[in-house]
């Protein structure tokens, strides 16, 4: 009865960025506060079940207080007291896992304990096991569902039949009438009861994991908009900082490279030009590659290989790699996939995805590179055994210019989102720290 009462443990990890990245502490409050309302409920059927209790007592000419009736007001202040001393312990623990746990399990025994006061097989209370078991799914989201069921199965059953064969007396009262049942009768009344509390229990569970998944893709469509509201902000910057930057910057290059070849310079002065000259083509390529990146793009789509695509891109990768480079690649793709895009584009995405995760494993690796299709779209993904990605920068690694190398601009994955974006797909990562990473693109297979 008592635990619409129960809990349950949120959860996450990510990306897919993973139903979840809420901290222990939200975790824990959340969980805390679907206990308290689900309290506030117990309270709420605990009243309307006494009320019911005295209504049909006096329609009936009884007295609310009847001997018969004591034990059941027994329960309902025992509910009472429960409930009061369970808000007060909440406030006070930091886990309230286990708790939670204690909760469920609690009120299978109060519910129990109210069928055998109102006359076991002949209660009308057994319903209760079902909210509790509905409860459970709720609070715990599924982890106690099937266990709640079970539980709710064995001590009813055990009721029924302790009170059948005579090891437990059967308690009249108001709210039932005594029948005689045969053993059959009360198989029935067990069994239908069992496959009722868990047909309630794997629909509960199944309905919990389908939210789940649309809780983890709405938080997915909310980044994604967020980072292209951001890139949009960037988009109407680049243009006019990046041409006021580059015209003065060709400038002072051309005049350095002017004063280099015609002053008379001794080995320090040419070093420090040098320097000069390579520093300021470096930002010359970076202002390129960003009006690259914040330009607006739309893919000229045609029928593509994405396997072929893929193979060859890979196959070239691999022989630019410096010899004892200490990578092994593994392929897992399958033939003949493909997709409806710009192959060069692709091309460049998959490049910067396998030039990233070599990155990531500078004391060598494994790469493992798959392709596959499914439900209407062909999925790469790209897997290392590198350095992986801290918690942290996980929901930042698709942002302009965040790195976490010493090297490199920061635009290379803000373009592959960007172009997988532009292709109607969608991109996702998962990593742990000194575990690896690794990448999964999602294309639209060929029209």
């Amino acid at each position: 009865m008592v635990a619409l009462f129960g809990r349950d443990k949120g959860q996450t990890q990510g990306l897919p960025l993973p139903i979840s990245n809420m901290s222990t502490k939200s975790q824990g409050d959340a969980l805390k506060n679907r206990l308290l309302k689900l309290m506030a409920i117990r309270v709420l059927v605990v009243t309307l079940m006494m009320g019911f209790t005295a209504a049909i007592q006096l329609k009936e000419g009884g007295r609310v207080l009847a001997p018969s009736l004591i034990s059941i007001y027994i329960l309902i202040a025992t509910s009472y007291l429960l409930t009061f001393l369970s808000v007060i312990t909440l406030k006070l623990i930091e886990k309230s896992d286990r708790f939670a746990d204690l909760q469920i399990a609690s009120d299978i025994l109060l519910a129990t304990a109210l069928i055998y006061v109102t006359g076991g097989i002949d209660s009308i209370f057994s319903f209760l096991y079902i909210f509790i078991i509905i409860g459970a799914g709720i609070v715990l989201q599924g982890r106690w569902v099937i266990l709640s069921a079970s539980l709710s199965s064995i001590l009813y059953g055990a009721l029924l039949d302790l009170q059948y064969f005579g090891y437990l007396p059967v308690i009249e009262n108001p709210l039932s009438q005594p029948q005689s049942y045969s053993g059959m009768q009360v198989f029935y009344r067990v069994f239908g009861n069992i496959a009722a509390f868990h047909t309630v229990a794997f629909l509960s569970r199944h309905l919990f994991v389908q939210l789940k998944k649309t809780r983890e893709r709405l938080k997915d469509s909310e980044e994604a908009v967020r980072r292209a509201e951001k890139l949009a902000a960037v988009g109407q910057l680049a243009a006019g900082i990046a041409h006021e930057i580059r015209n003065p910057l060709a400038s002072m290059s051309g005049s350095i490279q002017v004063l280099r070849d015609e002053l008379d310079l001794n080995q320090e002065n040419k070093r420090l030009m040098d320097i000069i000259l390579r520093e300021s083509e470096r930002l010359n390529r970076l202002i390129t590659e960003f009006l690259d990146y914040a330009r607006p793009y739309k893919p000229e789509r045609a029928a593509v290989d994405f396997s072929g695509i893929l193979l060859e891109t890979l196959d070239v990768f691999e022989k630019g790699l410096s010899q004892g480079h200490g990578i092994t690649i593994q392929r897992e793709v399958l033939s003949g996939v493909k997709v409806y895009g710009e192959q060069e584009r692709l091309r460049e995405v998959l490049w910067n995805l396998f030039n990233n995760a070599v990155q990531s494993m500078p004391g060598g690796g494994r790469l493992t590179v798959s392709l596959k299709a499914e439900d209407g779209v062909a999925v790469a993904a790209v897997r290392d055994t590198g350095e992986g990605i801290e918690e942290k920068d996980i929901g930042r690694v698709f942002e302009p210019f965040f790195t976490t190398k010493t090297f490199g601009t920061g635009l290379g994955l803000a373009t592959v989102y960007r172009i997988v974006e532009a292709h109607d797909g969608e991109i996702r990562v998962e990593s742990k720290k000194s575990k690896g990473t690794v990448f999964t693109v999602s294309l639209p297979k060929n029209r």
